[in-house]
């Protein structure tokens, strides 16, 4: 596709290619789309005149950092085909289509689904663009935080980052905007879930977001898998000694994604914002204790919280979500101790803690990660009303779980 004027912000027309080097006579045909429920629509005249909007249900409204759909997949157009060769190293093949389609947008990140066709076959890739100061910030540094974690244990939660760079393009009157992209790994088949409120759903409180085949509902059952993989993910991550752990994340916000295939379920993380404590470096078993259980107490509540069909109102899930994070959590951390001496130790020390708790101990725990909510926070309120039945649940179940572990190692 090629601007009709040599411009950032002009609406396109597909061509045939256009030459790029003396290497490669003829660039990919590059073409865009839109996504809707179920299929794409190529982008015309009109609607590449639309602004981006600014969050998820926004209108496209106007700020100092409005662009048009024309502006935003011209950059992507500028920015993919400057960076063919590295493109062709990651699929394997020579390129010759690249269909570019606008998936979402937030109020950060405007990532971009790549269809790109090579003789090596088809695969997709993801081009994350962000072009408000905090988006901008805020990439660069998850791009960092991604690429620290990919080199964290022998297991991969989360998606590969290939290469970044950035773009210049005009926005609303005619303001420049400097916008940064990185190029990833596109998580094929996996899909955004929410808790639901639609009434269809009737005891299948999850829908799965399936672009390509429509929404589903899931049942309890199968979302207590689902909550024991993300659950599970965190933790792998987490840092004993420096308390270091992917935050912040939420489920309304879609960082997690989940695959269903042949009566199989897989989650990954989409999303890794930041890496870093959110409470003191440990300098004793103690405080190692301490941390992990701030660490566990926090994952069970922010595991609850999402919102109604991803954009409603602040929801709580059900017993089976809390169950399935404390499950998770202690798979992972069996995990590691299996095969770390440190995590071991500390996890026999945890356990031994976890199993005489009083309930007012783990009120005590808990209590941290209430006040850890600013009182106007959305989740605060739901917090608050539903805490004290959480800790309950906590209070039953943690021990069940540690003995049975306890008696495990022994």
């Amino acid at each position: 596709m090629r601007w009709l004027q040599n411009n950032d912000t002009s609406p396109g027309v597909i061509s045939s290619g256009a030459r790029r080097s003396v290497d490669k006579e003829v660039e990919p045909v590059i073409r865009f789309f839109s996504r809707l429920p179920g299929r794409l629509v190529p982008f015309d005249g009109e609607a590449l005149h639309c602004l981006v909007p600014l969050s998820r249900r926004g209108d496209g409204h106007k700020s100092l950092h409005s662009l048009s759909y024309g502006a935003y997949l011209g950059a992507i157009e500028k920015f993919v085909s400057k960076h063919v060769n590295q493109m062709e190293s990651i699929v394997g093949g020579s390129i010759s289509a690249i269909d570019v389609i606008s998936e979402k947008h937030g109020s950060d990140y405007h990532p971009a689904r790549l269809e790109v066709t090579s003789d090596a076959g088809t695969r997709a890739l993801v081009v994350n663009v962000a072009f408000t100061e905090r988006g901008r910030t805020r990439l660069i540094h998850e791009m960092e935080v991604l690429q620290l974690l990919a080199a964290k244990g022998d297991r991969r939660f989360l998606p590969e980052v290939y290469f970044s760079g950035e773009q210049r393009a005009t926005g609303e009157g005619d303001r420049p905007v400097l916008i940064d992209m990185f190029i990833g790994e596109w998580l094929e088949g996996f899909h955004e879930f929410h808790l639901t409120s639609d009434p269809g759903a009737g005891l299948r409180p999850i829908a799965v977001w399936d672009t390509d085949h429509g929404t589903t509902f899931i049942s309890a059952q199968e979302a207590k898998e689902i909550y024991r993989q993300a659950a599970f993910v965190l933790t792998y991550y987490y840092d004993i000694d420096t308390f270091a752990e992917i935050y912040p994340w939420h489920h309304a916000a879609g960082d997690f994604v989940v695959s269903r295939s042949d009566g199989k379920v897989e989650v990954r993380l989409i999303s890794a914002r930041q890496y870093a404590p959110r409470i003191g470096a440990a300098d004793t078993l103690e405080h190692r204790i301490e941390g992990l259980l701030l660490f566990f107490a926090n994952l069970t509540v922010r595991m609850r919280l999402d919102r109604f069909d991803g954009v409603g109102e602040i929801a709580w899930a059900g017993d089976y979500c809390l169950d399935g994070a404390i499950e998770g959590f202690f798979d992972a951390m069996q995990d590691r101790a299996s095969c770390d001496r440190s995590v071991s130790q500390l996890w026999a020390s945890a356990l031994n803690v976890a199993a005489h708790m009083s309930p007012d101990g783990w009120a005590e725990v808990f209590s941290f990660t209430a006040d850890s909510y600013p009182d106007d926070a959305p989740d605060a309120p739901l917090i608050r009303d539903n805490l004290v039945k959480h800790i309950l649940r906590v209070y039953r179940q943690v021990p069940n779980f540690a003995r049975t572990e306890r008696h495990r190692l022994s």
